[in-house]
């Protein structure tokens, strides 16, 4: 091959090899894989890696970071309604079953943090570099599966459809995390901006409606306990 050819080759065969690795490949390939539909997207950090940094801010704050250093991942929370954390949470525990032994916990914990309006929030990432090879984050797609930039800036409400790998795990504590493997946007939330400004009397250019959202706060552990004895009980 000519140069030129050799070098359109090379970059063909690296993009397939990196939606392989983000869709396919994995540490374990045991892993089940899980695709959940419809769900709202929530403080999405895919753009680039990002990791928490204790001396930023009075209290420590997420800050963007090159993918090398110590806890770089991409990240973000979803929002779902019952019926899919409970599909969501099925698939889990069976991962969690068929992954653990005596000395793990006989039944997998309540994942999820369960809002004022009864939908349930879940969290999920992808470590920004494994054996020392950047991850180049989880592929993005619009809806008509369209593959967009690395660095384009997921909103939160969006509503996305999200590929998940289920990941069993023992440490300090055992369960399943979610590692995010893919994203495609079936419709953008326009990005908010915040004013420094108070509302004042005038006349304005178009008038416009503004919302404000209030704090959801999880219901308490009691009504979670609920649930995972409810979602349980199909298993028993």
């Amino acid at each position: 091959l000519a140069d030129d050819e050799m070098q359109t080759t090379t970059q063909l065969v690296e993009a397939d090899a990196n939606l392989l690795n983000l869709f396919t490949e994995s540490e374990d390939m045991k892993n089940t894989t899980y695709l959940l539909k419809g769900v709202k997207a929530r403080y999405p950090r895919l753009d680039q890696p990002y990791r928490f940094d204790n001396k930023a801010g009075a209290n420590g704050q997420t800050v963007p970071c090159d993918a090398m250093e110590d806890g770089a991942k991409y990240e973000m929370e979803f929002v779902m309604d019952g019926d899919q954390a409970k599909k969501l949470y099925g698939a889990m525990a069976a991962a969690y079953k068929a992954a653990k032994d005596k000395s793990w916990p006989a039944k997998l914990e309540m994942p999820f943090k369960q809002q004022e309006d009864k939908t349930l929030v879940a969290k999920t990432n992808l470590k920004a570099a494994y054996n020392g090879r950047a991850t180049g984050g989880p592929a993005q797609f619009d809806a008509d599966n369209k593959r967009m930039g690395a660095d384009f800036q997921l909103t939160t409400g969006s509503t996305i459809n999200v590929a998940l790998e289920l990941v069993p795990y023992k440490m300090s504590s055992c369960g399943v995390s979610l590692r995010l493997r893919g994203v495609q946007v079936i419709d953008y939330a326009p990005l908010q901006t915040t004013s420094p400004f108070d509302v004042e009397e005038g006349s304005v250019v178009e008038p416009t409606k503004r919302t404000k959202d209030k704090a959801k706060k999880p219901d308490d552990d009691d009504d979670l306990s609920a649930l995972l004895d409810e979602w349980g009980s199909d298993d028993d």
